[in-house]
């Protein structure tokens, strides 16, 4: 099948290992047998076009450059008129995130495609929308043909909003995830991990309020944090104002090979994050066989379990300090393997790319 993805927001693997589960999936496409592009936008008066034939066989992207966000409407169907011509007719398009289903009406009227359109905008997660994207949900996604929702919450809330048929399919974990020997060797100071960016929806001070409350309990840790962003400067601020400087290890952004090997040697996975709409950084964790807490992010409530974690509902950082404290009390009593099996029969490619396959295989020409 000759498939093209459209996202709304699209990153290059070299740029770091955070936000590029679009370009996962698209390699996963490829992995299976399928010829696949991904077409994507950027703004960037400065930058010129170019095509990346990237590293698995059968993927490529190429990359278009616009000086403001409303020209991508206006030429996303010249480009993809010289992508057709170039490599003939896909038979599905896959748009990724709710603004990618407002370029793609000019195509779709022209070209007679389908458009399985694939939903992970955390905001949906929240019952009160705005007046702006409730009108936006409205119209774009009667544009689609079919929208899978990486999360059953995400999927119910959708289905609330349009008549477009919509599917609960499980966001992916890349099966580098899956790929570690992993070891229950017990370890006298615990570690732990948050990938995951530095902003404010992502909970980090209040993480940090929790770890504060655990070092006054003269809890034995270490936090390895791996992202960049806005709040990075704050949180480091909070780091040293509360003398946590040798519990708190920042990394900053890095790529994947080097967020696997910090996950092995942690025993635990934490996170404050307050929306969620699949939880990707999460279910990482899991398959690296890490026990989480996590605050209620609505979305990890359908692989979260007794076996392989706690949401704790209160965003509150003695609570969250609690269900932490235990957690480490406890880890010699995780299995990793186990963690990792609950996650594996969810979300691995070999599970998720099949159940794509069969909704593509409704709609290709």
């Amino acid at each position: 099948m000759h498939i093209v993805i459209i996202p709304a927001w699209y990153q290059a693997s070299e740029e770091g290992h955070v936000g590029i589960f679009v370009r996962d999936i698209a390699e996963n496409y490829a992995l299976a047998g399928h010829q696949v592009s991904v077409i994507c936008f950027h703004i960037d008066k400065d930058n010129t076009e170019k095509t990346i034939k990237t590293d698995c066989k059968g993927f490529v992207e190429y990359y278009h450059y616009v000086n403001k966000r409303r020209q991508i409407r206006k030429k996303a169907l010249l480009y993809f008129e010289q992508y057709v011509l170039l490599n003939g007719q896909p038979d599905i398009i896959n748009t990724h995130g709710l603004s990618a289903l407002g370029w793609v009406k000019k195509i779709k009227i022209k070209f007679k495609i389908a458009i399985v359109h694939t939903e992970h905008l955390s905001a949906i997660m929240n019952n009160r929308l705005t007046l702006k994207l409730r009108l936006q949900t409205y119209f774009y996604y009667r544009r689609a043909d079919h929208i899978i929702a990486v999360s059953r919450l995400l999927a119910a809330n959708i289905s609330k909003l349009t008549n477009t048929p919509v599917t609960f399919i499980s966001g992916m974990v890349h099966q580098d995830f899956f790929a570690p020997v992993l070891s229950d060797a017990i370890k006298q100071r615990v570690s732990m991990a948050c990938v995951s960016d530095l902003d404010q929806r992502k909970g980090h001070i209040l993480l940090l309020e929790a770890l504060s409350i655990l070092k006054n309990r003269e809890m034995e840790f270490e936090l390895h944090l791996i992202g960049d962003g806005p709040e990075e400067e704050t949180m480091k601020s909070y780091v040293q104002e509360h003398s946590l400087g040798e519990e708190v290890i920042f990394h900053g952004r890095t790529k994947r090979e080097e967020v696997i090997g910090v996950l092995e040697n942690c025993e635990l996975y934490v996170s404050a994050s307050r929306l969620e709409s699949f939880g990707s950084h999460i279910a990482e964790g899991l398959a690296m066989g890490l026990y989480v807490v996590t605050t209620d992010c609505k979305s990890p409530e359908f692989y979260i379990n007794d076996e392989n974690g706690v949401i704790v509902h209160e965003f509150d950082a003695i609570i969250l300090a609690d269900a932490i404290e235990l957690a480490i009390l406890e880890h010699e009593v995780y299995s990793k393997n186990i963690i990792r099996t609950s996650i594996e029969e969810i979300a691995a490619p070999k599970v998720v790319i099949p159940q794509i396959e069969d909704i593509f295989d409704l709609y290709s020409v």
